[in-house]
């Protein structure tokens, strides 16, 4: 990745995101949800969100992450439960850019004061609020 890349990584990373869907649903156990964004402002700049419980071994594991169509590669993967990385619990979450060895480090979310393994309506406003999504308006799932 090169530098200009790593500016345009950080660009989409920060900008604040629309989602075109009104609502937004957690997935049952064994599937995934994906939603469509673009950049405000911008319909031309598009992402998408992905949220999964599609866990192998528990189908409970749930997953956030945020790709972007320009890039065509994830920008951040927030994992809420399943197995450490390195020895990084979770939760911990995933940056797909070259400081963070593209995804490869694990980074731990140890000190967040949310139970976010065990609370799905506080894992997904913490991946919405770190991935810059104004939800305002939205219609977010009741737990």
């Amino acid at each position: 990745m090169a530098e200009t890349d790593d500016i345009l990584f950080q660009e989409l990373l920060k900008c604040v995101k629309i989602l075109k869907s009104r609502s937004i649903a957690f997935p049952e156990p064994g599937s995934q949800n994906k939603y469509q964004l673009m950049r405000k402002g911008d319909e031309s700049v598009q992402f998408s969100m992905i949220i999964n419980r599609k866990g192998h071994l528990n189908k409970n594991n749930l997953t956030f992450q945020m790709i972007s169509h320009i890039l065509k590669n994830a920008l951040v993967r927030l994992d809420c439960s399943g197995a450490p990385h390195n020895d990084v619990p979770t939760p911990h979450i995933h940056i797909f850019d070259r400081e963070h060895d593209f995804g490869r480090k694990a980074i731990g979310l140890q000190d967040v004061e949310a139970d976010l393994a065990n609370e799905l309506l506080e894992s997904l406003y913490y991946f919405l609020d770190y991935n810059n999504v104004d939800y305002s308006g939205v219609s977010l799932p009741l737990i």
